[in-house]
């Protein structure tokens, strides 16, 4: 997960802060057990998020699976159009940048409920039982 993190925060700085600004998510493959996806999100996870341990006071959503550009060479889970996951935010969902946090390249936008995003999510565990699947990039649409 780390080494995902820094190669795309690499692709990203050399694209600039433009991309960031695009309608379209860069030009990224999905890394072994990663899945590009294009969901709509869902910030009201109500008593799921006090019991996640969040570093941020936003950092999980629900995401409604529009599509799924791509899937990693060795990822394991069923994703449909149609899907709703639940989601951790690595940055949060309040936005992010270097003065956020630390060593970030590229900025990311707050979301709110009803914003479409395309995403690099993987699958990290489960809470009460639902899988959690984090979310390391993502772009507006």
């Amino acid at each position: 997960m780390i080494k995902t993190t820094i190669v795309l925060t690499l692709i990203l700085s050399f694209l600039g802060c433009e991309s960031t600004k695009s309608t379209n998510l860069p030009e990224i493959k999905a890394s072994r057990n990663e899945a590009v996806v294009v969901a709509q999100v869902d910030l009201q996870v109500g008593e799921l998020e006090n019991n996640t341990g969040c570093g941020s006071s936003s950092c999980m959503a629900y995401l409604k699976i529009s599509e799924v550009k791509e899937l990693g060479q060795s990822y394991q889970n069923d994703l449909k159009v149609g899907d709703k996951i639940l989601t951790y935010f690595s940055f949060g969902t309040n936005g992010a940048d270097s003065t956020t946090h630390t060593g970030l390249m590229y900025d990311l936008p707050k979301l709110k409920t009803g914003t479409r995003i395309s995403a690099v999510i993987e699958p990290t565990g489960e809470v009460k039982g639902e899988m959690v699947y984090t979310v390391s990039l993502y772009t507006k649409l």
